[in-house]
């Protein structure tokens, strides 16, 4: 099992190499890659470019029936662009079949127990993305494997899928999710969700200040909500919910909770430390007064052979430390000494 990280999320999540995301480099290459074919007509350079090798597919598919692509540890969303490495036998095929059948689309889904190797659909969720399939390159080290960059299209709700010599297909309907929201309260809840986010990403995201100059120009609120899912450490069940669930108020909900919960938990995270660092801070100065008062005691010893005699001492200590110049913490903790003395 590969592990690899998931290109838009910034986050660290172990995925199998049949269906992960790859990491930024080879997402990029993959992007890059597909540029160059398109704008140089190159068809031979180790990269399908998927959009010139089938552009008069697309008007004469079924879009309610495609090759399935079976996700592990990943749910992919409409808006979403992600480079996957695809090593499962049903979802090469799927891959190939889609260039080669249905224009480029495949439905995207994610797998409810990613431990399981088989893919059927009881271990299916219902809602996945139709998504495009932008590029794929042959992966480095591996002949079985193909890197895919994908672009979530539209919400999907499945209703039968079919087995093909090794091979899925879906027959599905869209399912575009209905915003129910007026102008006014779609820009509060735009603004308040992206505020949120942006005390997240400072906190816990690499590229946070990237991320957060993102999500200020997305002004859809569906596309937000599922733009900050993809970048916060929400469990997979709960991330696949925003595809399941048709209520957007449910999802904001559910996104709105959890960024509050771990601006509170960051909150008492900071402070703890702050709380750690005074004490450091407090025993390093305690450590240092001590000290300090050890060296006058020798000195005052040294000057007396190593005794100390009394009244004499204490009132040569005495005046000593009212020529000294001293810090008032310092002065404070030595005067407390030079009583004990007394």
């Amino acid at each position: 099992m590969s592990e690899h990280k998931i290109t838009q999320d910034n986050i660290d999540i172990d995925v199998d190499a049949s269906s992960t995301a790859t990491n930024n480099n080879e997402a990029e290459a993959l992007s890059n890659a597909a540029q160059k074919a398109a704008s140089t007509n190159e068809t031979d350079t180790g990269l399908d470019n998927t959009d010139s090798n089938n552009k008069d597919v697309n008007d004469n598919q079924d879009e309610s029936y495609l090759p399935l692509l079976a996700l592990r540890d990943v749910v992919v969303y409409p808006h979403m662009q992600i480079a996957l490495f695809v090593g499962r036998a049903p979802s090469v095929k799927a891959v190939e079949l889609a260039q080669a059948e249905y224009g480029n689309k495949v439905l995207v889904v994610a797998q409810k127990d990613s431990l399981t190797e088989d893919i059927d659909q009881d271990n299916l969720y219902q809602y996945g993305t139709v998504c495009r399939i932008v590029s794929t390159m042959p992966h480095d080290s591996d002949e079985n494997c193909i890197k895919v960059l994908i672009e979530g299209q539209y919400r999907a709700r499945v209703d039968n899928i079919e087995s093909h010599d090794d091979l899925l297909m879906a027959r599905f309907e869209r399912a575009d999710l209905d915003v129910s929201m007026d102008e006014s309260q779609k820009k509060n809840t735009i603004q308040a969700l992206t505020t949120l986010f942006e005390g997240y990403a400072d906190a816990r995201l690499r590229n946070a200040r990237e991320l957060t100059r993102v999500a200020k120009r997305i002004d859809d609120l569906l596309e937000l909500v599922y733009f900050i899912s993809t970048r916060v450490s929400m469990d997979l069940d709960v991330k696949q919910s925003f595809l399941e669930e048709n209520n957007i108020k449910t999802h904001i909900n559910t996104l709105t909770e959890y960024l509050v919960k771990q601006s509170a938990e960051q909150n008492i995270e900071q402070d703890i430390q702050d709380a750690v660092r005074q004490q450091m801070e407090d025993n390093q100065r305690e450590y240092f007064l001590n000290e300090k008062m050890k060296a006058i005691k020798n000195e005052l010893s040294d000057l007396n052979d190593g005794a100390f005699d009394g009244e004499d001492d204490v009132a040569e200590l005495e005046q000593r430390l009212e020529d000294a110049d001293l810090p008032d913490d310092v002065r404070k903790k030595a005067e407390q000494e030079f009583k004990s003395l007394k």
